[in-house]
């Protein structure tokens, strides 16, 4: 459990701007975007890279593109980014047609 993520003053003293989110949720919320699309039965790959922090307030929006696709199989690039438009994870994922 890093304090950085729940104790304002320890991230404040590590050079943090304040507490930011785990990666995993940004993560996580990709996930929830493509499955909620294609269908959690479906997955068959999935993977993400973590780019930059997410702090209070900040708003983010996921999506994803159809980067290739065979014969039962459908690959995604997908992207979680903050407002100011900067990526905070890049995610790519393999689903079932």
């Amino acid at each position: 459990m890093n304090p950085s993520h729940h104790d304002d003053a320890f991230a404040r003293r590590n050079g943090a701007p304040g507490v930011f989110a785990p990666g995993l949720l940004s993560a996580a919320l990709l996930a929830d975007w493509a499955t909620s699309w294609l269908g959690p039965e479906q997955v068959r790959r999935f993977g993400v890279r973590f780019r930059s922090q997410v702090f209070l307030g900040d708003v983010l929006t996921c999506s994803g593109t159809v980067s290739g696709a065979t014969a039962g199989m459908v690959e995604l690039a997908l992207e979680c980014r903050r407002q100011d438009g900067s990526v905070a994870t890049a995610g790519w994922a393999t689903f079932l047609r």
